[in-house]
């Protein structure tokens, strides 16, 4: 049965791919979203539990999210699939830590890289068709169809708002998926057009499937020949060689004095030590260039992805915000270009032509970012432990400064990281 798994950030064509490779080997195309929809619709267990945590706006727990794939796994071989692709899922380390419990291992995983920047036009370009369920896009992929076109829609997570933090999610959590899912995973080129990139992974998973063949032919070999050898051997022969070892008494090797054997002794100690010493300079530079790359890997990484925080600081974005008194409500977030305080406003406050709101913010409104003492993320504050509640708090992000602190609740998990995230690197906390 062929197990694959594929991965990459968004907008990689993890989706387009896993459809090709599925139509083209008979297999099973698992992809999260569409067993949380089919599950809901079916009114089973864990679409029911699902279904009960979107209504509340609570991430759906991993537990219920795996028990849908294990479910979607068992039942391939039933539905005569030939084995199944694992389609962006697992996303995190304990993800792929619980799937292992579950016995569910990929014999192959695929990782499609492609720069953040093309990932966003990807996303941002793409169109989706309500009545058959498939993806366009406005500049790779336009449909002949007119009446398809008119039907056409942009889904709400394809907004570049929500596709950022999806970007900080991977970039946090693709390796070590990668590492925890397999010994080895394939890295391909997404750049490439799909047809490409296809026959590429079609070549990958034929080579795939010749080595697991000759890996079972070598065991079906090894275990005849210990077969074999359990039963001419006899341990109670002893045989002897043609050629006998030959001892050489201490009288005739009389020439070699103790002395010259422990000069030898000490001329080779002393080449080991020099070569063991060498060895461990080498290996103490490596290290220091390995760190001194992932760090400006790492730098590089938080330039790309602090330049689009930024923009979205500046054109505003809406989120919950607590206070200390009332009911939390939906504000909407900006700061000045300087990005030297934060400013929050009615999001149906009226804004010109130039989206400048026509009523500015009072002092009370806005926080001097220049005053943050810390960011966090948790019911951490006074406010958030009076209107919030403990099964939100992993959407809660918090900036504190010793007299007050502005303290809001996104939609989801990742937003919250994304924007904690952000205003640390931009305040160098």
């Amino acid at each position: 049965m062929l197990q694959v798994f594929i991965n990459g950030p968004p907008g990689a064509g993890k989706s387009s791919l896993a459809e090709r490779l599925c139509e083209n080997y008979n297999l099973a195309h698992i992809a999260t979203g569409t067993l949380l929809r089919d599950n809901i619709v079916k009114n089973t267990k864990v679409g029911s539990e699902a279904s009960n945590c979107i209504r509340r706006k609570e991430l759906i727990p991993d537990a219920v999210v795996i028990d849908m794939v294990a479910d979607a796994v068992s039942q391939c071989a039933k539905i005569g699939k030939e084995g199944w692709i694992l389609d962006g899922f697992p996303r995190t380390a304990e993800q792929c830590t619980a799937m292992r419990n579950k016995q569910i291992v990929p014999s192959l995983v695929i990782i499609l890289e492609l720069e953040e920047s093309e990932c966003i036009k990807r996303i941002t370009g793409r169109m989706f068709d309500t009545v058959t369920k498939r993806i366009y896009h406005e500049k790779y992929h336009i449909p002949s169809s007119l009446d398809v076109s008119k039907r056409l829609c942009r889904r709400k997570d394809d907004a570049l708002e929500r596709i950022l933090p999806r970007m900080e999610a991977y970039r946090v959590h693709g390796a070590s998926i990668s590492e925890k899912c397999a010994l080895e995973a394939f890295r391909m080129d997404a750049k490439e057009d799909l047809e490409t990139v296809f026959r590429s992974a079609c070549h990958l998973i034929k080579q795939s499937q010749c080595n697991t063949e000759n890996s079972d032919n070598q065991m079906e070999e090894l275990q005849r020949s210990n077969s074999k050898s359990k039963r001419t051997q006899n341990p109670t022969e002893h045989h002897s060689t043609d050629n006998p070892l030959h001892l050489i008494s201490s009288e005739s090797n009389s020439f070699v004095s103790s002395n010259n054997i422990n000069t030898q002794r000490l001329e080779n100690e002393c080449v080991s030590l020099k070569s063991e010493a060498n060895q461990a300079v080498t290996s103490l530079v490596e290290a220091v260039q390995r760190v001194q790359t992932a760090k400006k890997e790492s730098a590089d990484r938080e330039i790309q992805w602090i330049a689009p925080f930024k923009v979205m600081l500046e054109d505003g974005f809406n989120v919950k915000k607590h206070g200390r008194r009332g009911r939390p409500h939906i504000r909407t977030v900006y700061t000045d270009l300087d990005h030297s305080r934060v400013f929050w406003q009615n999001s149906s406050e009226k804004r010109t032509e130039n989206g400048s709101y026509l009523k500015r913010p009072t002092i009370d409104q806005s926080l001097a970012l220049c005053e943050v003492l810390r960011v966090v993320r948790g019911q951490e504050t006074n406010v958030l432990k009076r209107s919030g509640k403990k099964e939100l708090s992993h959407l809660y992000v918090s900036l504190i400064t010793e007299k007050r602190s502005l303290d809001l609740e996104f939609e989801t998990e990742e937003m919250a990281i994304f924007v904690a995230n952000g205003f640390r690197t931009l305040l160098a906390l």
